[in-house]
């Protein structure tokens, strides 16, 4: 507002008008935004900025004098910043926040005017950021001229005839979601491929998710009721916190691992598909043949406590190298006892761990925490066949 108000006016008459609008204004910042996200740059030359403003002033039909004072305005701008590039001025913003701004605008822009060419171009480029994200949902949702249904079936439409691996599949999935959050719409999303932390604090209703990808991604704060994933492929899912699950269900979904967080440096591994079914039904997920399944988990759990024991131990050295007996028997709590007399002693026979310092009790791990991920996969819940397997 300061630099429309106070710079960016025209001083030939004596009412001393705005140049442009601050509207006007936000629009030619993302226009430069837009530009250098189309040619995956930082900062663009004069001439390209030139037509970036000839450009602006044909839409808004400006007089050629406008013109020139925009032209001679932009680069003083407190927004953006002149440089020199191999001999050459170039500009750019002056922080990446704010071009991270100005293409969320640009972005938000072209959906609420569905001009898919102008979308497309911006979600084929490259992997849009977090904020990028958010400001576009933001632009998009404050806006009266379209609804975002319309917004929505616009995404659908490019994400059913985006490539197997495309930009446009993992961005288009993402807004969708960001758009979709608290907004009480019942929405289907096929084929999409969801990055990092997808669904933390997200809070949806009815959503139903086919055929699609997911990267790792935190549950924490996350609110799903009535929700349907159907043949979707997870990473990893990290459960640290008490999320929200009512009526939602995995159906035919493979979950390579669940993480459970139990404390501030102790981090549960769960890699057999039994035991992981366990857990997110006891968070509220359903499951086909619950039941069965609950059944067989309850009986492994009975039998082989030892290897949650053993796997809750191994992760205290996620960010340590070696542990003093104190810190395991607090840890580990009622179960110290137990883990120290009888089962420590077998990881020590195996040459899985070691003591460090025999005055102190410090136990050090003797193998890499890759290869007591892979015995575990290969345990399916046995103590006894991950001493073989380590």
């Amino acid at each position: 507002k300061r630099e429309v108000q106070y710079k960016w006016v025209d001083r030939s008459d004596a009412e001393n008008d705005d140049l442009l609008t601050l509207a006007q204004h936000h629009e030619l910042l993302a226009m430069i935004a837009y530009e250098m996200w189309l040619h995956s740059v930082e900062m663009l030359g004069l001439d390209i900025v030139a037509l970036v403003v000839e450009v602006f002033a044909e839409q808004y039909r400006l007089s050629r004098d406008v013109v020139r004072r925009v032209q001679k305005r932009i680069t003083d701008h407190s927004l953006l910043c002149l440089l020199k590039q191999k001999g050459r001025e170039v500009l750019a913003f002056d922080h990446e926040d704010f071009r991270s701004f100005y293409l969320g605008q640009a972005l938000g822009n072209a959906l609420i005017t569905v001009d898919q060419t102008a979308i497309s171009q911006i979600l084929d480029a490259n992997t849009l950021t977090t904020p990028v994200i958010a400001e576009a949902t933001r632009v998009v949702r404050q806006s009266e001229s379209t609804s975002l249904k319309d917004v929505l079936n616009c995404l659908s439409s490019l994400l059913e005839n985006a490539l197997a691996v495309s930009y446009i599949r993992e961005n288009c999935a993402m807004l969708e979601l960001s758009l979709l959050h608290d907004s009480g719409i019942k929405r289907a999303i096929d084929r999409g491929s969801f990055s990092l932390d997808a669904l933390a604090g997200r809070h949806f209703s009815g959503l139903k998710v086919t055929d699609s990808f997911f990267a790792p991604t935190r549950l924490n704060k996350s609110r799903l009721h009535d929700c349907i994933f159907r043949n979707c492929r997870f990473e990893r899912l990290v459960v640290d916190g008490r999320p929200e699950i009512s009526g939602s269900l995995l159906k035919d979904c493979r979950i390579d691992s669940l993480a459970v967080q139990e404390g501030d440096d102790v981090v549960r591994s769960i890699f057999d598909p039994t035991y992981i079914q366990q857990e997110l039904e006891e968070l509220g997920f359903k499951f086909d043949a619950a039941n069965q399944s609950r059944v067989i988990a309850e009986e492994r759990v009975k039998k082989e406590h030892d290897l949650d024991l053993t796997l809750k131990f191994m992760s205290m050295y996620l960010r340590a190298t070696s542990l003093p007996e104190q810190t395991i028997r607090t840890r580990l709590g009622a179960n110290a006892g137990y883990f120290i007399n009888k089962l420590l002693p077998q990881l020590h026979k195996k040459g899985i761990v070691g003591d460090f310092a025999r005055s102190n009790r410090r136990m050090k791990l003797m193998v890499p925490i890759e290869q007591i991920e892979r015995a575990n996969r290969q345990a399916r819940g046995s103590f006894d066949r991950f001493i073989s397997a380590v």
